[in-house]
């Protein structure tokens, strides 16, 4: 039995919850990693994801809804089973499941992994991203999602929330140098989620800040060497 399947039906509450300081609630935030995926990767993409920790699949139904090519087929995993479980019953279309050999026998075009690596213990992490290019066809991409430990407010809410208790935050230079380390080459990192809701008229901004190292949250995208 996963951790978080004790949250599975309230998990979506608590990221409400966790969330709530910045006016915005968790379907802002997977709404943002979809839209952010689907314009790197083109109107014109055709091919597979796998949203990798999915959850109970908040980003994969941003993706549904923000995205209607039929020829994109979205495959969702978590360790939780009960959380797979409720994600399937609330997003059509899309499999799901909790049997690592079932994703392992397969290879994608995309792998998203969203807020994941932080409960990756740091001496597993290097195997993590090489499972990660197993799962990639040759030159596909990886989507790394992730919280920014340089944010004070990111912290403030980590060490408050139930589902970070076991949480150990990684920068970016640290998701960069893991993926490259096993092969996979970065091609675009930046710094996310910078404004609140009371703010929300300087978000057209965020787009020149990936650099400054002070939004909520950052993504490193990298593609697969060989």
């Amino acid at each position: 039995m996963s951790e978080f399947d004790k949250f599975d039906s309230d998990y979506e509450d608590i990221l409400n919850k966790d969330v709530r300081f910045s006016g915005d609630s968790a379907k802002y935030f997977a709404d943002y990693k979809a839209r952010f995926v689907i314009r790197t990767l083109g109107t014109g993409f055709k091919g597979s994801i796998l949203d990798y920790g999915c959850g109970v699949g908040l980003v994969i139904r941003s993706l549904k809804e923000l995205s209607d090519n039929s020829e994109v087929h979205i495959t969702g995993f978590d360790v939780s089973e009960r959380a797979v479980r409720r994600a399937g019953k609330e997003v059509s279309g899309v499999m799901f499941t909790s049997d690592p050999e079932k994703v392992e026998k397969s290879s994608f075009d995309v792998v998203i992994v969203a807020n994941v690596m932080h409960h990756v213990v740091p001496e597993k992490r290097i195997v993590f991203f090489r499972t990660v290019k197993k799962l990639l066809n040759p030159d596909g991409l990886v989507f790394v999602f992730e919280h920014n430990p340089y944010n004070p407010l990111t912290q403030f809410v980590v060490k408050r929330s139930v589902l970070d208790r076991e949480a150990s935050l990684l920068t970016l230079e640290e998701v960069e140098k893991g993926l490259t380390r096993t092969g996979i080459s970065v091609i675009l990192k930046k710094y996310i989620v910078f404004f609140p809701r009371c703010l929300k008229a300087l978000r057209c901004l965020e787009p020149a800040l990936g650099t400054v190292p002070m939004g909520a949250q950052y993504v490193c995208v990298g593609r697969k060497l060989s």
